[in-house]
């Protein structure tokens, strides 16, 4: 039952406060208004090895789908990326 997180599960992940807030104009932004390394501050809420790196999320982008969204833990940035390159997963489940 694990899978790979949706766009909004990461969102909330990188933003410092876990909302959704400015997810609705999503394309390309922080998640935070401004760079934010939450890879280091989720290795200190309970995470381990927490990479500041790139993760995938499970969600196309609508406008190509050979491109997925993708968050960046080191500065908390949110783009869409070519699904053909090889970034860090984070795997969720649901219920546990």
């Amino acid at each position: 039952d694990w899978r790979v997180p949706s766009i909004q599960e990461l969102y909330t992940l990188c933003r410092t406060d876990g909302t959704t807030t400015g997810f609705d104009n999503l394309y390309a932004i922080y998640c935070n208004g401004t760079a934010v390394d939450v890879g280091s501050l989720l290795n200190g809420e309970g995470f381990t090895n927490m990479q500041s790196n790139y993760y995938w999320s499970s969600t196309s982008f609508a406008n190509d789908t050979s491109h997925a969204w993708v968050v960046s833990m080191f500065d908390a940035y949110v783009y869409a990326g070519v699904k053909s390159v090889h970034f860090y997963v984070l795997p969720v489940r649901s219920g546990h």
